[in-house]
């Protein structure tokens, strides 16, 4: 009888172990989602090898290869690329939180900056910059295109710009009419005749304004 006892209670334990380790078996690795693989951090795209190159002596990059960890550039707020034989700057988007940038003397014919919408100071000397949207970029106080190609520049929703420093492009017109924080505007040496202003600018012309001889400030230029 007592032998019977200890059978039934040696196959009620063997039971509850074969069911524990079916159950064991069945729960997923949670350490093993991705298949032991290792998920790629962020990097940003940097088609120029010059900007990269430049990025590297910085360092915010460590080889020329093509990519920038987007983690060693996102927070960086100044940038000075002067004299780097930078001819693109894609890639630039990325620096969401650049305020100043610094790119005089290179080879650039645009700025991809449109989304950079914490900048404050854009100096871009000397390259052949033909066209600049700064639209989106409320912070904006100073912008320096001194000898480029600029055919065109919309600064109306740009209300903190300051600065507007522009000699020797190809401006044939220009509207500074929403910019009452203005102080400095330079536009000599372009093709344009009138610069458009409001009521109030036209009472008190700035003293750092420059404008060619034969140019005019009008509340209409149409």
């Amino acid at each position: 009888m007592r032998s019977a006892n200890y059978f039934a209670i040696f196959f009620a334990v063997f039971t509850l172990i074969g069911c524990s380790s079916d159950n064991n078996d069945d729960t997923p690795d949670n350490n093993n989602n991705s298949g032991g693989q290792q998920q790629e951090p962020p990097k940003t795209a940097i088609a120029d090898s010059a900007f990269e190159q430049a990025l590297v002596l910085l360092n915010f990059d460590d080889e020329v290869d093509g990519f920038v960890l987007t983690a060693n550039i996102e927070n960086v707020t100044s940038l000075v690329l002067n004299d780097q034989g930078i001819s693109d700057l894609s890639g630039i988007q990325d620096f969401v939180n650049l305020e100043n940038l610094w790119v005089n003397d290179n080879q650039l014919e645009s700025l991809p900056i449109s989304t950079n919408g914490k900048l404050k100071f854009i100096f871009a000397d000397f390259n052949q910059v033909t066209a600049l949207n700064v639209s989106a970029l409320a912070d904006l106080e100073k912008i320096s295109l001194i000898d480029n190609a600029l055919e065109s520049i919309n600064i109306s929703n740009n209300a903190a710009l300051q600065q507007l420093v522009v000699p020797g492009n190809q401006l044939e017109s220009l509207d500074v009419s929403a910019n009452t924080s203005l102080t400095v505007l330079d536009v000599v040496n372009n093709p344009l005749t009138c610069v458009q202003v409001s009521s109030a600018q036209q009472a008190d012309i700035p003293a750092d304004w420059v404008i060619d001889t034969d140019d005019s400030y009008n509340t209409n230029c149409n």
